[in-house]
């Protein structure tokens, strides 16, 4: 259905300075719908108020200053869920909906129990994998989730997250090289910061405005990457199932990092057909 000549107006007007999917998710928010409303409702011009279009300029000059549109809305899209961000906490990425599509497989994989699936999410952000999985596994397997998070910028997006979505995941507020004495898992996930600091100068300008905690992985983007390896190590069961994001070009050093402690190590494509994800299990 064509869109009114109000709405069609703004988005034409600003679809030359920004992409068109992102004008349209910046006038969905404003108007209290989501995108694909704004294409199948028929949109009454008394709602393009002068307001709006004030508030939708005010979006568009801070999204040409560099600002992450996520971060100027307050919320990001993962999966199924609208998930709370702002300055401080990483912006969860649709590559990392595939994390949580491997997780959901092997967890369907186990037998049915009366204890729960014990998962560890490290390093969680915004708690955009372990919401995922409370969500998208209820009523089908039982799941102790617990999410670990050492930034205390990040923690407030991940707590009120929690508290919309999954009030039953056990928030750890603590580094996971530390966190969770005597606890042992059954499986935990990870997107650990890979970037290596060296390529900063080359990455684009929204990345600026992101916590670089939660970015950069030390020189060569395997310090980070080490950290939690070595935490998987000491916090998974003997057969505990580990899954992480990384980099495309660090497979193969996560594997010579896995094969002391780990077995059946296998590499997952991205969309773009990268290496993105590496999983194994404790031996």
């Amino acid at each position: 259905m064509p869109q009114t000549s109000k709405v069609k107006e703004l988005i034409d007007q600003y679809s030359k300075s920004l992409p068109r999917h992102e004008v349209e998710i910046a006038l969905s928010h404003l108007l209290g719908i989501n995108r694909m409303q704004l294409h199948s409702q028929v949109i009454d011009d008394a709602l393009i108020t002068t307001q709006v279009k004030e508030e939708l300029a005010e979006i568009i000059s801070q999204r040409l200053a560099g600002n992450p549109l996520q971060y100027i809305l307050g919320t990001a899209p993962f999966r199924y869920l609208e998930l709370e961000v702002g300055p401080g906490v990483l912006i969860p990425r649709p590559e990392t909906e595939m994390l949580v599509d491997i997780a959901l497989h092997q967890l369907s994989s186990f037998p049915d129990q009366t204890a729960p699936i014990s998962v560890i999410d490290a390093g969680s952000g915004s708690g955009a994998i372990a919401i995922s999985l409370a969500s998208e596994t209820l009523g089908k397997k039982k799941l102790s989730l617990i999410a670990v998070e050492k930034s205390e910028a990040a923690l407030p997006y991940l707590e009120k997250n929690i508290a919309k979505y999954a009030p039953d995941i056990r928030v750890v507020k603590q580094d996971i090289k530390d966190a969770l004495a005597n606890i042992k898992a059954d499986v935990f996930l990870a997107n650990p910061p890979y970037v290596a600091m060296t390529q900063k100068p080359n990455l684009p300008a929204d990345l600026e405005y992101e916590p670089e905690i939660a970015l950069f992985g030390g020189d060569d983007g395997i310090f980070e990457i080490k950290i939690f390896i070595e935490s998987a190590v000491r916090l998974l069961k003997n057969g505990g199932f580990f899954l992480m994001e990384h980099g495309a070009d660090q497979g193969e050093i996560l594997e010579t990092l896995l094969q002391e402690n780990f077995k059946e190590i296998k590499h997952f494509q991205d969309l773009t057909g990268r290496i993105r994800f590496t999983s194994a299990f404790r031996k």
